[in-house]
């Protein structure tokens, strides 16, 4: 199966005029459950089909170069299935989020501003374009490791063929697997970044680069899970005895996070879902499913229509959660919410497509059964 250049670039090309055309957040968790669970949210301006994927193991595909280097496409078959989110087109598919069979998840989130790919020649044996290089990784290996090692031999290319009106397709990637260890890739001045990250608490959202979002949780030491209930205060300060005093009760739970920041923009999201998930994995009950952990913390990012606005040719857009995907790859199962259905999420067995050896398929996520919640009639 091909994967065709343009239909990641035709998706970029148009979230580039929006601040936060691609505003997505990524969480991955080791939870107290033993599970390890990754999820993360789709944010758009454009009402796109997005689709639920599935692409089985044995299916053939591509690595092309640059097509002014005339080096050959390079055909390979996928070792593990694959379950994910993305854009498809006349059977070709593009995999934006995913799981393989073997429990590893990759998350594409745009950095755009800082993201410069590397430069193929003609002496070079391994190559992919970005567009190709999530599939690639997806149903070629099972380890984080596995992961690293491969992209740090392959050239990982973008040029005019895989841009929209002049755009670029940039992003970077958070790489999970179901043994806890992470990295994000990230492709800056022409070279291949990784960032290890093997702590508990796993957060990716989009510019700057991973390691200035590391530097700025600097400046959050002070927030904490724990309320402040009372201070006292002296009418005089030099007066000590107790009827200078006054007692300076809290007004509720939750002050604690006091300038935990409340806006959309990348910094903001990384913040804000690194210090909730922090504490939430934390000290959340012990016995709370790790899918359900992920899926609150993520809602504290969910964007509803009209919150984000910005005017393209000559139309006000709204930047909103599409959809919000959530990947338990210790069991192999997809829970996905849709803009229209966000309580209600749809689940999909990886083990179940694989044991009934189901043909590659992508459905729209508008499109499909969610559940029905009304239980009016069993009252």
């Amino acid at each position: 199966m091909k994967l065709k250049r343009k239909i990641l670039s035709v998706a970029l090309a148009l979230s580039i005029p929006f601040s936060q055309g691609l505003a997505c957040t990524t969480i991955a968790l080791n939870g107290p459950d033993k599970h390890v669970v990754s999820g993360r949210t789709m944010e758009w301006g454009f009402d796109w089909d997005w689709k639920v994927l599935y692409i089985p193991k044995g299916t053939i595909h591509n690595l092309t170069a640059p097509k002014n280097l005339d080096l050959p496409n390079q055909s390979y078959t996928s070792k593990y299935s694959i379950l994910g989110t993305g854009l498809a087109k006349d059977g070709e598919m593009l995999v934006i989020d995913g799981q393989n069979s073997q429990g590893l998840s990759l998350s594409a989130n745009y950095l755009p501003g800082f993201t410069t790919y590397q430069d193929v020649t003609k002496d070079d044996k391994n190559y992919a374009s970005i567009v190709e290089s999530t599939m690639f990784v997806l149903s070629q290996f099972s380890t984080v490791q596995e992961a690293k090692e491969a992209l740090a031999k392959y050239k990982v290319w973008a040029d005019k063929s895989t841009m929209v009106d002049g755009v670029m397709p940039e992003v970077h990637f958070m790489i999970t697997d179901k043994s806890g260890k992470g990295v994000v890739v990230e492709y800056i001045k022409g070279q291949v970044k990784f960032h290890d990250v093997d702590a508990n608490v796993k957060v990716m959202t989009n510019s700057p680069t991973y390691d200035w979002h590391l530097t700025n949780l600097r400046n959050y030491l002070n927030l904490s899970n724990h309320t402040i209930q009372k201070m006292k205060i002296a009418d005089d300060p030099e007066q000590t005895h107790s009827e200078s005093m006054q007692n300076i009760n809290g007004l509720g739970q939750g002050n604690g996070f006091l300038g935990l920041p409340g806006d959309y923009s990348p910094p903001s999201r990384f913040v804000k879902t690194a210090v909730i998930g922090y504490y939430a994995n934390q000290d959340g009950p012990k016995n709370e499913s790790t899918v359900s952990r992920i899926k609150h913390i993520l809602n504290n990012v969910d964007i509803p229509k009209g919150a984000v606005a910005e005017k393209f040719d000559g139309k006000t857009m709204f930047d909103h959660t599409a959809y919000t995907v959530i990947k338990d790859q210790t069991d192999n199962k997809l829970y996905i919410t849709a803009y229209d259905h966000p309580n209600t999420p749809a689940e999909i067995d990886l083990n179940k497509l694989d044991a009934e050896n189901k043909k590659g398929f992508d459905v729209n996520i508008s499109d499909l059964p969610f559940p029905n919640n009304d239980i009016t009639s069993k009252l």
